[in-house]
């Protein structure tokens, strides 16, 4: 439950781009980003995942890079985001309260230790070398999009301060705050993000459900091109639940929200025992 009210996070996420860019309603919105993302996956797997995510990367990278002096430039720089939101508990770690912060801390923190997104694509690695430099650049990168989104949604505070949804944030800024080029490969950047996670969580589903559920305990002996049928209508069925789910939730907050916690109530202390 908790994996598939991730994987509806995401098709939230591409539906509010489509939603800002194109105006296409929710709906359509949710059920082209499953379309898109299940059926890849699903005739491809996690090699097809894998390539589509080496060229996502570098959308993402490109669309970020190139949007932040933009929007720097459009706000008036540090001062001007400042002078605009005009509160100092806004820039302050603590500023959404003690309480908050350390709660996503004990939430986020230990999910990302045992993801089976990144844990399952380790396995898959060629060999020791691929791990080590994989997971070392894919450090790196994390901490850009970790850092560059958040500043681009702290300018577009600053700028729309009234916007009826946080979801709509980066959308928005890319939209009103760069020329159409920039914006428009920005916007690709974003919707790369997204649907890089949601294959993610595909595989995530379908590994746990077929490989270390069903194989494992249910059918041993099951064939390898047996598996790979079960791999792929379990990847189809889960991007179904996946919509209805993502058409229900209120937000890509609630839903992280719904995932996170359930992976740390469960796995956290797994992982406090096995570090000691």
């Amino acid at each position: 439950v908790g994996t598939l009210a991730l994987f509806a996070g995401q098709l939230l996420g591409i539906a509010w781009i489509l939603e800002v860019v194109a105006d296409v309603p929710k709906t359509q919105g949710v059920i082209a980003g499953a379309l898109v993302t299940t059926l890849y996956f699903a005739a491809g797997g996690l090699l097809s995942s894998a390539i589509v995510n080496i060229i996502e990367v570098a959308v993402i990278l490109a669309g970020f890079i190139i949007a932040c002096p933009y929007v720097m430039n459009f706000t008036g720089g540090i001062e001007g985001i400042t002078a605009k939101i005009n509160n100092a508990s806004y820039f302050h770690f603590f500023g959404m309260g003690s309480p908050a912060i350390i709660g996503y801390i004990v939430m986020l923190v230990p999910s990302f230790f045992i993801s089976p997104g990144l844990i399952g694509k380790v396995f898959a690695a060629k060999n020791e070398s691929a791990i080590r430099w994989g997971t070392a650049l894919n450090g790196l990168v994390q901490l850009v999009f970790a850092v560059i989104p958040v500043i681009i949604g702290i300018a577009c505070f600053a700028e729309f301060p009234g916007l009826s949804r946080a979801d709509l944030a980066l959308p928005t800024a890319m939209k009103n705050m760069m020329p159409f080029w920039a914006a428009s490969l920005a916007l690709a950047g974003i919707f790369a993000a997204e649907v890089s996670t949601a294959d993610t969580v595909l595989y995530m589903l379908a590994g746990s459900l077929v490989n270390d559920l069903y194989r494992r305990f249910v059918n041993p002996k099951i064939s390898d091109s047996k598996l790979l049928w079960s791999s792929r209508i379990t990847s189809l069925v889960c991007g179904i639940l996946g919509v209805f789910l993502a058409l229900r939730l209120e937000s890509i907050i609630s839903a992280l929200t719904i995932f996170y916690s359930l992976m740390s109530v469960s796995l956290s202390a797994p992982l406090v025992f096995g570090l000691f």
